[in-house]
C-alpha cells in the first residue's frame, strides 16, 4: 500500500495471458481449499484473446481474490474462477471469481474497495485480516486499464468481476 501510495508500484504491460494467470492461481491456492473443504474450479472461455497487462500483478489481483473466496466461504462450498469476452465492451476480458460463501450486505459493497475497510459483521468476528487486499486489487486493476466490481448477496455468495484490456496493435502504437 506504501508504494501505491508513493507511485512507486511498477505496472509492467505486456501481451499476456489470463489464462495462465487462472491456471497458476487455482494450482497455488488449491491447497488451502482443500484445507476447508472447499472445491476450488475454473472455467476460461474457449480461444481467450490475449490482454495488455502485467502478468505479475494479474496473478496478484487473482491471488487476493481467491484467497479471500476460500477464507470467507464455509466447508463443502465451492469458488470458481471464470474467463471469457465482455460482452458489454468486447475490447476488454472479464474475469470473475464467485464463491458461494458468507456474502456482503449490499450496503457495503460500494465501501469494500477502500483502503483499509473491513466489513463489521459478527458472523464474521473469527475472520481477520490486513484489510488491504481488494484495496490493492482495485489499484492494480486500474493502473491496467480495467474496472472492478462485486455483486453480493448475503448468505448466497459473492461475485467479483474485473475487466483488463484486450491486447491489439494499435494499443502498442
Amino acid at each position: 500500500v506504501t508504494r501505491l501510495q508513493a507511485g512507486k508500484l511498477t505496472i509492467e504491460l505486456q501481451c499476456t495471458s489470463v489464462s495462465d494467470a487462472v491456471v497458476y492461481t487455482v494450482d497455488t491456492l488449491q491447497g488451502a481449499a482443500r484445507g476447508k473443504r472447499v472445491t476450488l474450479s475454473s472455467h476460461m472461455e474457449r480461444h481467450l484473446p490475449l490482454v495488455c497487462a502485467d502478468p505479475t500483478r494479474i496473478r496478484q489481483i487473482l491471488i487476493i481474490l481467491v484467497d479471500n473466496a476460500i477464507k470467507f466461504t464455509p466447508a463443502n462450498g465451492a469458488v470458481e474462477v471464470q474467463t471469457r469476452t465482455f460482452e458489454k465492451n468486447p475490447a476488454f476480458l472479464l474475469v470473475e471469481v464467485s464463491d458461494t460463501g458468507c456474502g456482503v450486505r449490499p450496503e457495503m459493497t460500494e465501501r469494500i474497495f477502500e483502503h483499509l475497510y473491513q466489513i463489521s459483521d459478527p458472523g464474521q468476528a473469527g475472520r481477520k485480516g490486513l484489510r488491504m487486499g481488494l484495496h490493492i486489487s482495485k489499484e492494480l486493476v486500474t493502473r491496467q486499464g480495467g474496472k472492478i466490481w462485486v455483486s453480493s448477496e448475503p448468505q448466497k455468495g459473492s461475485h467479483f468481476f474485473f475487466t483488463i484490456p484486450i491486447f491489439s496493435l494499435a494499443s502498442w502504437i
